[in-house]
């Protein structure tokens, strides 16, 4: 009996070639389908679990990245400006300043910059860090033209920072036992 689909050809998804014949091909070996309709040459499915991969471990860099950046931005805040924060604020500032485009180290050095550099007026923060909205593209024109003069200089205040988060870190693990008096319910006048 004749075929009745004498050629059932399938696009690969990956490489967009038209050239997966699905009844002279063997599945799993020639071509693969990981899901219903969708048709890959094995090489060009197994390339694109890589891409995936390679692009999934990016992301979580970055999101691990963006976490230590902000923590820092949080710790300067707190710690060395003695600012009052507002986290519920903060936090909706620092997602919108980076949905617009400025990188989690960027707000970061925008920040030492406003305060340390520019002597920014603390009072007037409201807990939050809107102000880098303003003066962001000054304080990267200002690093870039620092590190330029002082070559290695962002490099040297990132490694300041890593030391100060080991140092919180090691704070936090070794905390000092209570020297509080330990009181009795039971009376001691019998």
């Amino acid at each position: 009996m004749a075929n009745k689909y004498p050629s059932r050809l399938a696009t690969c998804r990956y490489c967009k070639k038209q050239d997966i014949n699905r009844n002279k091909q063997i599945e799993g070996v020639d071509w693969i389908s990981p899901s219903h309709n969708w048709y890959y040459h094995v090489k060009c499915y197994e390339l694109k679990l890589e891409e995936d991969n390679r692009k999934a471990a990016k992301t979580l860099d970055a999101k691990m990245e963006e976490a230590e950046w902000k923590e820092s931005a949080y710790y300067y805040l707190k710690n060395e400006m003695k600012i009052v924060i507002d986290y519920q604020r903060l936090d909706k500032e620092w997602q919108r300043l980076v949905a617009k485009g400025r990188t989690p180290k960027g707000i970061y050095f925008t920040l030492r910059y406003f305060y340390d550099i520019k002597h920014g007026d603390k009072t007037k923060s409201s807990g939050s860090i809107g102000i880098v909205d303003y003066v962001y593209e000054d304080a990267t024109k200002y690093w870039i033209a620092r590190e330029e003069r002082e070559s290695g200089i962002l490099n040297k205040i990132e490694k300041l920072e890593q030391e100060k988060k080991q140092e919180r870190i090691i704070k936090v693990g070794a905390r000092p036992r209570s020297k509080k008096k330990a009181y009795s319910m039971v009376d001691d006048d019998d």
